[in-house]
Formats: structure tokens, C-alpha cells, sequence
């Protein structure tokens, strides 16, 4: 009896040691396979974000070629963009035109997990898009990053970063082709917008922000054209939708859901508030503002005032068939009541023939005091300091922008206000403008920042920008972003 109750006992220890084995089996190729699950997704993750880096740095050697209209290592071929690598062309000297396109491939070393190794190939053509009002092209960029993804060809156990990822076991997903080894692609594509380097191809051209805190519009016409003019004067029934505006330093912008109609490129954080832009909002907008200066005059060719108020009269000219140069020292302020006239007549002025007033101090109607300028007559200032004026005050009776021309010099104010369109460009890129009351600026500007108020608006002649340099292009902007997470029908391409 005793013998049969050790070896049921004994029985009893080997069945709980085998159960025990087992379980901790199970435990270990348990965790085994999660452990090898997590690390391999881990690892498809990595490949994941290399491969999106494939994709972006792709992206960039496309601007590179575009803005520095360096090619090489490009290659041109006719013929739509393929689904897989390209390969063959010739070797590109300039950006593709319409049935062409350039590539370029490269492979990058990365460390960290992941694939050891980085490659892409990006693209440009013309996609089909339009010359901009300048005749410049838009290109499109589509670059495509890949990444080894080291691990057998099999899912991880996280389903929803299986269906995010998509990562290609056995096929590749863009191209449908069979693969050798796992990979992650991705592509991205971009549309590359020209930026003209002329300020006055675009109606505001500022280094910090606009803000819209009236009721107006900021909108375009064409002071040379009948179709979209009235005596070529702005028309609100014919107006355009090219008062394209460009910042450099967006930080504090805000559109208030005002109409612009035209494109917004920015550097910077996203502007607030810009449904109601009518045109397309792009970034960066890495455009150069250059400091403005004064004149360079040779000693004796130029009439001087001293100080204080101009005499209330008609300047007389010094010299018939040239330009004829004033100088102020000191402050040009219009008293209340009094006229300030340049009249082409009295100064002897052939058409056209320009005039140049530089003033040392500020510029400014006080009350009812008025400038006003003959309609023959181009004018250009040249101000040191503050800006006062208003359509009521200042009459360019020209009603063409680019008969009157004001460069501010330095960092200072220029407020624009009244109840008439003040006529006029402005040139003051350290100046903090603001457009106030119920006129509006009508011709183009550039400043530091730009505040438009009350009912004031904002209309851009197009006519000053028609023999402005108008096709030259500084840089190309973003005007879209996107990744592809589409998959192609297998056997299809596109």
C-alpha cells in the first residue's frame, strides 16, 4: 500500500512538472512572438519615416534645380511620367517643357534602425498647368523615397499602423511589380509656383504682417486695358483677381475673412482667417526686399529749401529737357488752405519729363492743405522719415499710379487715409503702413507691415508691373503639398 501511494505521488510530480513546462513554453513562444511582432514593427516604422525622408529630400533637390537652374545629374526623356524608376534620357541642361519631363536618383546612407539605406527618384514636368499672367511655368515635383525593410515579408501585429503604413511585403504598392526583399515607399508631390523678383508684379509685397481689420477688398485692375477699367480708372464691375500678395515674415497675420482676390505666399506661420482668399495661399516666400536709399546728386544740380514749409507756389524749373531734382532739408508739410502745385507748363517740362523731391524729413498735407500734380508730369519723393497723406490731399490727376512714386528711406510710419483713392506706389520696405477711411490705395506697395482699415481697400494696377521685369523669376514657392497613399491597380500604371 505504501509503495502505491509513493508512485502516485511521484505520478502527480510529473504530471504538474510537464504542465508547468508546457505553460511556460506557451509564456515564452508567447512572448517571443510578440516580441518579435514589436520589433518588427518597430523596424517597419523606422522604414516608414526613412523612407518619407527619401521622399522630402527629393523634393528639395527639385527646388534646387528649379531655383538655381543647376541640372546636373538630371536627365530629360518625352513621354508621361512613369510608375517605376525611370531610366535613359538625355542629360537635361534646363527645366522640362510641356511632353518632357527630367528625373534624378540618388542613394543615401542613414543610421538607426531601419534600412541601412535611402533611395529616391523625383520627377518634374509641367503636368499639364498653366503659364501664371507673367508667362512663367508651374512645375509639378512628385519624388518617391524607398527603404529596405529588414524582416520576412509579414504584417506586424499593430493592424492599424499595417493599413496606415502599407508597408510592400511582396509587391510594390506603387508600381505593382514583384518584389525580391520587404520595402516601405512613399511619394510625395509638390506644385512649384514661380515668384517673380520684381515687387511690382504683385500688388503688396511686405517683410512682416498684414492685417485686415476694415471691410474692404484687396483686388486688381488694369489702368491699360478698357476691358478692365473705366477711363482707366478702377472699376469695382471690371475688377481682376491678381493682387497677388507676398510676405516674408507672416507672424501676426490676419485676413479677418476679407476677400483677396488673388494668390497669398507667405514664410512663416500659417495667416489666419483666409477662406475668402480667392486665389492660392503657398509657402515659403523667400523673396529678398531690398533696402531703398536716397538719391546720389551732384553738387549744384538740384534746387534746395531750407527747412520747414515749402513755399506755397509753383516750383519753378532750373533747366529745360532734365529731370529736375528738389531737395528739402528738413520737413515738407502743406498748411491748411494752401496748395503745393507741380505743373508741367510752369516748369517747362517736356511729356513725361520727371521730377525728384527728396525730402530730409517728413512728408504730410496738415487740414485742408492739397498737392496737387498735372496730369503730365511723373513724380518721384524720396522721403526720410514720416509719411501723412490721403487721396483728398494729394491729387494725381494723371489717375495712373506710376505717375507717382513715393520711396521711403529707414524705419518709419506712412499713413495713408481720407475719403478719396490715394493714386500711387509705395516703396518703403521699412515703413509700418497704414490704409484707413473710406478711399483706397490704388497702385502697389511695399512695406514692412500693412494695417488696411475702415472701408478702405486695396487696388492693385496691373498696368505698373506690364514693363516691370515682369518674367523674372526669383524662386519657386510651394503652392500645394501631399502624399500619395494611393495603391495602383496591379498590372496598371498611370
Amino acid at each position: 500500500m505504501k509503495t502505491q501511494a509513493h508512485r502516485q505521488t511521484h505520478g502527480s510530480v510529473l504530471l504538474i512538472a510537464i504542465l508547468t513546462l508546457t505553460i511556460l513554453t506557451g509564456i515564452c513562444a508567447t512572448t517571443l512572438y510578440i516580441t518579435t511582432q514589436n520589433t518588427n514593427s518597430t523596424s517597419q516604422t523606422a522604414s516608414w519615416q526613412a523612407a518619407l525622408s527619401g521622399a522630402e529630400s527629393g523634393v528639395e533637390h527639385g527646388y534646387y534645380a528649379l531655383n538655381k537652374n543647376i541640372w546636373t545629374g538630371w536627365q530629360t526623356v518625352t513621354g508621361s511620367l512613369p510608375n517605376v524608376q525611370p531610366t535613359g534620357g538625355t542629360a537635361a541642361t534646363t527645366a522640362p517643357t510641356t511632353g518632357k519631363y527630367a528625373y534624378f536618383v540618388q542613394t543615401l546612407q542613414v543610421a538607426g534602425e531601419g534600412g541601412g539605406t535611402v533611395k529616391f527618384w523625383v520627377t518634374i514636368d509641367t503636368a499639364g498647368l498653366a503659364l501664371d499672367r507673367n508667362g512663367n511655368q508651374w512645375y509639378r515635383i512628385r519624388s518617391t523615397g524607398l527603404a529596405a525593410a529588414p524582416g520576412p515579408p509579414r504584417v506586424s501585429n499593430q493592424k492599424q499602423d499595417n493599413d496606415l503604413r502599407k508597408i510592400s511585403l511582396r509587391t510594390d504598392r506603387l508600381s505593382g511589380l514583384a518584389l525580391a526583399t520587404p520595402q516601405a515607399a512613399r511619394r510625395i508631390e509638390v506644385i512649384a509656383a514661380p515668384v517673380p523678383s520684381s515687387v511690382w508684379t504683385r500688388g503688396i509685397t511686405l517683410r512682416s504682417s498684414l492685417t485686415m481689420n476694415g471691410t474692404g477688398i484687396i483686388d486688381s485692375f488694369d489702368s491699360s486695358n478698357g476691358l478692365f477699367s473705366t477711363n482707366h480708372f478702377y472699376d469695382l464691375s471690371k475688377h481682376l483677381s491678381h493682387a497677388d500678395v507676398g510676405i516674408v515674415n507672416s507672424t501676426g497675420s490676419d485676413l479677418k475673412d476679407r476677400y483677396v482676390y488673388g494668390n497669398v505666399a507667405y514664410s512663416g506661420p500659417a495667416i489666419k482667417n483666409t477662406k475668402n482668399v480667392q486665389g492660392t495661399i503657398s509657402s515659403p516666400f523667400p523673396a529678398t526686399i531690398l533696402n531703398t536709399g536716397n538719391p546720389v546728386w551732384s553738387s549744384g544740380t538740384y534746387t534746395s529749401y531750407s527747412g520747414g514749409n515749402l513755399p506755397v507756389a509753383t516750383v519753378t524749373a532750373t533747366a529745360t529737357g532734365q529731370p529736375l531734382l528738389i531737395k528739402v532739408n528738413g520737413d515738407f508739410n502743406v498748411p491748411g488752405g494752401a496748395v503745393f502745385a507741380i505743373n508741367s507748363s510752369a516748369l517747362n517740362l517736356s511729356a513725361n519729363q520727371p521730377v525728384i523731391i527728396w525730402v530730409t524729413g517728413k512728408l504730410a498735407t496738415s487740414g485742408s492743405g492739397v498737392i496737387v500734380q498735372d496730369p503730365k508730369v511723373k513724380v518721384t519723393w524720396y522721403v526720410d522719415d514720416d509719411i501723412t497723406l490721403d487721396g483728398d490731399s494729394y491729387h494725381n490727376l494723371s489717375g495712373y499710379a506710376a505717375n507717382m512714386n513715393i520711396i521711403g528711406v529707414g524705419n518709419h510710419q506712412a499713413n495713408i487715409s481720407g475719403n478719396s483713392n490715394f493714386v500711387a506706389t509705395l516703396n518703403a520696405p521699412g515703413y509700418d503702413v497704414s490704409v484707413s477711411g473710406n478711399g483706397s490705395f490704388v497702385g502697389a506697395l511695399v512695406g514692412r507691415t500693412l494695417d488696411i482699415g475702415g472701408s478702405a481697400g486695396f487696388h492693385y494696377d496691373e498696368a505698373i508691373a506690364a514693363n516691370g521685369n515682369s518674367n523674372a523669376i526669383a524662386n519657386y514657392s510651394y503652392a500645394s503639398w501631399f502624399e500619395d497613399n494611393a495603391d495602383v491597380p496591379r498590372g496598371q500604371t498611370y
